[in-house]
Parts: structure tokens; sequence; C-alpha cells
């Protein structure tokens, strides 16, 4: 642990030293107090002190622990079954911010048990298994939980090697090794007397992905009959550049870039470092091999994810997907925004679809974080199916419908997206900059000249706020996230400076901003480090000018949208038009990059078009294929299987469905004019001339 030039960072990890200091000391201490001190210290220093951890972490172990953590460790030996001793030590000893920043979340003993009985892990017979990712060990302590009770059933002696042999972990972080080979030194101490090894070789502080680069690991030549974990969702963006590039072969590897060209550059690069550790544990696996993971639900409802879901390892051989159980709707790490499954398969056999598909809810509506219970929370089930929404694309988003209703809408497979009569875009993106670009307009100098200061609270990073005097030509009406509802847009007074060049896709030139909008230029000059270094400035705009932005073509400056947001429970779509704001003249509406819309060559077809987006039939296509409130919800490529019709204004139905979108304006909750949306769009598109003429 490095500290940082920042004294914000250096304290930061100055804190999270302390912290970890005190959670060792608990550890060693519960050690000490089943083997003694001499015992205890032989496994620190095997355990930990070897394992590469910071200098100085274990010091002062000796120390001995409060009231709250003994308890935590002294009580459990009354179980007759294996615990972890050190869980809610650690979430007490840890705030929910640190343990966020270090994305660390210790999965509920009740789900670790779930996982393990879908696999069938031990049920016939003793098994190995792996946890590519264990931390302090709660799958690895439930796979003891079935060794022990097989080798009651069978007659067999428990022995150190048996456990040994059949449970194997990886994890990176040394303390949650220490821990996870403390729990099972203690609990297979008190539940059967015997003492393991002083190495305990099945369990290592290492990458389990670099030692698969590497080839020096004997992980490699093994073989296991079980794979099962929780391993760490992180963005592929949010990886070290250094850690792309060491794992970069792995991915390709496993087929996991699929995306190339502009679908990757919109979004569609986006990966998570949990699906390349799913698939190299499935290498990993036995001819028949199972898996069980914990994975964000975003891997089946994601463009980017298309690879992932090609369930063929690099050899040829397939991935039977046998179930996938649905657990968004449970707040099972204490965040609402990780909406997880639980992914089970086999190596072997190819999927076949649909899929079984189970989503799940709390019996009763409560506030308790699911990861706070002790034993499976009373849940609801609700039995469906999965499968591509696209049947010609298996790599295609899945959708998810009740066995009763096979599919939603119509799929629109085999038409390029060039030929779709729309095309949904992303808003207006200042690549992580809004605190430069969005504006509050203070006072009219003359017709051509404002006085304005920057959002600077908008930005996620700290953004110097300024007045400045600027060209009022280049300010835009800005529709926010929460300015956008069903039906309707209520603006604020914020403006959007836009210095973008439509037809090129980069920043106005210097030259033209240095004769026609000289005191814009100016002002965005304050702020050229902050801009230059934006990673979408270095990745996708690296000719352009330092103050080029993203996701702004001629589509842009439609004077008609259709316009709802991301990322909501819901689509909320609205019609919008040409506003005038901060006293400025009526000019388009620019939505920030976190709503999607369609340009509109008219009024009455932006209309339309909302009243389309608003049906039953696409929220429940929406809902089906991506996760309600996930950041896939709602996205442009929702468009690509909506059979959506040009507008005909000849047409009788696309005559009435843009006069229900413009009644929506004025009562969008108006349950009338939904339920008459919902008639006349049975399909999704039911102005589609095709059955509608």
């Amino acid at each position: 642990m490095v500290p940082s030039s920042s004294p914000d960072d250096t304290q930061k990890q100055i804190f999270q030293i302390n912290l970890l200091k005190k959670f060792v000391s608990v550890i060693f201490n519960a050690l000490k107090a089943t083997f003694g001190a001499e015992a205890a210290e032989r496994y620190l220093k095997n355990d930990l002190d070897e394992s590469g951890t910071t200098e100085g972490v274990s010091v002062d172990v000796c120390s001995e622990s409060d009231a709250a953590d003994r308890k935590n460790w002294t009580n459990a030996p009354d179980a007759d079954v294996p615990v972890d001793l050190f869980r809610e030590t650690y979430n007490r000893i840890f705030p929910r911010t640190v343990r966020h920043a270090l994305g660390e979340y210790y999965t509920p003993p009740w789900l670790a048990d779930r996982i393990l009985d879908s696999v069938n892990y031990c049920q016939n017979g003793f098994e190995s298994m792996l946890d590519p990712c264990c931390g302090s060990g709660i799958f690895l302590l439930q796979g003891l939980k079935r060794i022990l009770r097989r080798a009651s059933q069978q007659g067999v002696p428990v022995t150190a090697p048996l456990i040994v042999q059949n449970l194997t972990g990886r994890d990176v972080n040394p303390i949650s090794v220490f821990a996870c080979k403390a729990n099972l030194r203690i609990n297979v101490y008190r539940l059967t007397g015997l003492v393991l090894p002083d190495r305990l070789e099945n369990v290592q502080c290492s990458d389990f992905l670099k030692d698969d680069i590497s080839q020096s690991n004997s992980l490699i030549s093994e073989q296991f009959d079980v794979a099962a974990g929780n391993p760490p969702w992180i963005a592929w963006d949010n990886l070290s550049a250094d850690y792309r590039k060491e794992t970069e072969l792995l991915w390709r590897h496993y087929n996991l870039f699929h995306l190339t060209g502009s679908a990757a550059r919109h979004g569609g690069a986006k990966k998570d470092l949990s699906e390349l550790i799913f698939y190299a544990s499935c290498d990993r696996l036995k001819p028949n091999g199972r898996i069980g993971f914990v994975l964000p639900k975003s891997l089946f409802f994601t463009l980017a994810a298309g690879g992932f879901r090609r369930w063929t390892l690099p050899d040829g051989e397939p991935i039977k997907i046998a179930s996938v159980e649905d657990f968004s709707r449970l707040n099972l790490f204490g965040t609402s925004a990780a909406k997880a499954c639980v992914v089970t398969a086999s190596k072997g056999a190819k999927t076949s679809y649909p899929v079984r598909y189970t989503e799940l809810y709390l019996e009763k509506r409560t506030l308790q974080n699911c990861n706070d219970f002790s034993n499976a929370p009373k849940m609801k089930e609700n039995a469906c199916q999965a499968q591509p929404s696209d049947p010609s694309d298996p790599l295609s988003v899945w959708t998810v419908f009740e066995p009763q209703t096979p599919s939603v809408l119509p799929s629109q497979s085999g038409i390029k997206r060039d030929e779709l009569p729309y095309i949904a875009r992303l808003g207006a993106n200042s690549g992580g900059a809004n605190g430069v670009y969005w504006l509050t307009v203070l006072d009219v100098v003359d017709q051509s000249r404002v006085r304005v200061r920057n959002l600077a609270q908008c930005s996620k990073k700290n953004v110097p706020e300024v007045e400045a005097v600027i060209e009022s030509a280049l300010l835009y009406p800005l529709a926010r996230w929460k300015s956008v509802s069903k039906g309707a847009l209520d603006l604020d007074e914020t403006v959007i400076l836009v210095v973008q060049d439509p037809i090129k896709r980069t920043g106005l030139s210097r030259e033209l901003m240095e004769t026609k909008y000289p005191l814009a230029l100016n002002y965005l000059l304050q702020f050229e480090d902050l801009l230059a270094n934006r990673a979408a400035q270095k990745r996708f705009q690296s000719r352009g000018e330092f103050y080029s932005m993203y996701n702004v073509g001629q589509y842009t400056f439609s004077d008609w949208k259709c316009v709802w947001r991301r990322m909501d429970s819901r689509i909320r779509a609205a019609a919008v038009g040409p506003r005038s704001v901060a006293g400025l003249p009526r000019r388009p509406v620019f939505p920030q990059e976190t709503c999607v819309f369609i340009p509109a060559q008219s009024e009455p077809e932006a209309c339309y078009l909302s009243a389309i987006m608003n049906s039953s039939a696409v929220n429940a296509l929406a809902c089906s294929t991506s996760c309600a409130g996930g950041k896939s919800f709602g996205s442009p490529n929702l468009l690509n299987r909506i059979p959506l019709a040009q507008f005909d204004a000849n047409n009788p139905v696309h005559a009435q469905l843009a006069d229900l979108g413009r009644l929506l304006c004025q009562t969008p909750d108006d349950e009338r004019i939904q339920k008459e949306i919902d008639r006349l769009t049975p399909d999704g598109g039911g102005a589609n001339p095709r059955c509608r003429a």
C-alpha cells in the first residue's frame, strides 16, 4: 500500500491501514484463544507475513479484542456447522464507504449455501471445489459443511488431507486470505478436533487470472468438479491501465471482445471483470463440472456483454446455462445499485433455450439489508424463462417472459441498424466535465453576449467556479435527467455550451473560435488542462481541439425529439420542441447523455414516437430485456427490438397516436390516454402499416 502524493489520499490510506491492523488483531486473538499463543504466532507468520502484505499491518496483534469482537468468535463454537467467525467484525470495523472503495462485500451465508445446493456439491460423493476470489472463505466453509456431512453419511473418517484436497481458494487480498485460513483452521478444529497443517497451500494469496497468464501456478494444471463464488464486479474502465494490459490476452482468448467500430465506441466495449473470471473458472472445470457464481444481472441485458453470452470456451467446449436466479429486487450487498443474479452452469453441453429464469422477491417489504440476514429471508419466486431477444443472434440481449407469454414484441432480426426507420441517440456527453459546459445565465449583456457562471458542482472532479461573458449563440437549453418525465419536460434555467462541429463530429476549429467566439474560447482556456486530460478526450478526440465533446451530431440539433431517461424504472418519454430559457431565443433542446432521444421532423412525429415509447408493450419489452434502474435500461439499442414504422400523417393510426402523445403533455397521468395508447400498440409499434394499414 504505497501512499499517494495527495495528502487526502495519504490520510485515507493511513486510516485503512489502522482498520486492517485492528482486523488482523481480531483474527490473531481468535487463533490464540483456540490454539494458544505459540501456534497463533506460527499461523500469523505462515498465513500473513509471507503473503506479501504491507509492512506494519500486523503490528500490535497481541492487543485484546473488544467485547463485540470477542463475542463474534467465542459464541461460534456453539454452532454445529462451520460459520464465518469474522464477517460481523469486518462489517463493524470497516465503514460501508471503505468496503465500497475496496470493492469487497461479504456474500450472505444463506446465499452461498443456496448456490452450493444448486450445483449439487458433494451430494453424490466427495468433490473438489474452487473459489477463485474466496474472501474470508464463506463458500469454502459451506463446502466444508458438505464434506463433513458426506463423511458422516458414508462412514468415512475425516482427515486433514480430505478437507485440504477438496477446498481450494485464491484471493488477491492478504488480509482476506488470513481470515479465510483462520476460519478453516478454527472451524475444522472445533467440529472435528483436527489441526490443519501449518502451511495451508490450498488457500493462497494470488491473482487467479494472473496465475492463468503466467502458467507458473499449480492451479493451472488442476481441474475441479465445482467452481463457486462471488467474483469482484469491476468495469473495464475502472481497471488500472496496467491491469488491462496484463489481462488483455485473456479477454481476447475467451472471445469477450466481440464489438468493433462505433458500437464499441458508444459504450459497447464496457466489460466487467466478473465475466472474465467466470470463463477462466469454467476452463478449470473437469468434464461435466459445474459452476455457480454471483454475477451482475447486466451481463444478460447489455450489448457490451454479448461475448459473455457466447457460452463456448476457446477449445470449442460448450457451456450449458442451467438456470439464472434474479436477486435484483433484494438488497443483497447494502446497495440497491448492485443488481445481482446467480448463474449455474455446467461444462460439456450446449445451452438450450429457453433457460429457466427465476425472479425472487421478499415476502414482506423491508428496509433491512439482506446481507444482514443470518438465515435465508422468506422469498417469493416468479418462474420465468429467458432467451436471446433476436432469434438470429445468440449473442443478443436476453428477453425474460413468463411461460404463457413466449414473446412481448416481434424482433427486427436481419435488419441492419442504418436500415431502421428510426435510430435512437445518446444525449450530449461532456466526457465528465459537466461543471465546465453546464452554465447558468446571470444576465444578458447585449443581443450577442451573456454573463454566465458554470455549475462547478456538477462535475465528478474538482472544477473551479468562475463567471465570464461569452457569446450567447453557443448556448442551448439543457434537458437534464431529472427534467424528463412521462409526456413532459420540466426545464430549469441550465444551458449547455456547445462548441462542437456536428458534421465533423469534433470541436469547432480554433480559428473559428478565435475569430467568431473569442470570449467562449477564453472561458474554455481556463479549463484546458482538465479538458485535455479527460479519458474520452484522449480516447476519442485526441486529434481534435481540447474542448471537443461527445455524442453531438446533426441529429442533436433537430428541433423536435422524443426524449426519455436511461437508468429509470420504466420508459417515460416526452415530445420535446424548441424552448427559450434564461432570456435566450428559442433553440433546440440538448438532452444530457443520461437521456436517449429520437430526432423527429415535426411535432406530430415527436408526439407519435412519444406515445409508442410510453406504451405498456414497449415498457414490457424494456423491462424484459434490461435491468430496470440499471445503466442498460432504456439504452439506444432498445429500438433495435421495436417494430416502429416511419410516421405517416395520412395513416389514421399514426395520427391518433400523435394526438395521444400531444395529450400526454397536458395530462400525463390520465389512465384513459394510456389505455387508448395501449389499445393502438398491442405489438409496441401498432402503427406498423404491415399489420395496421
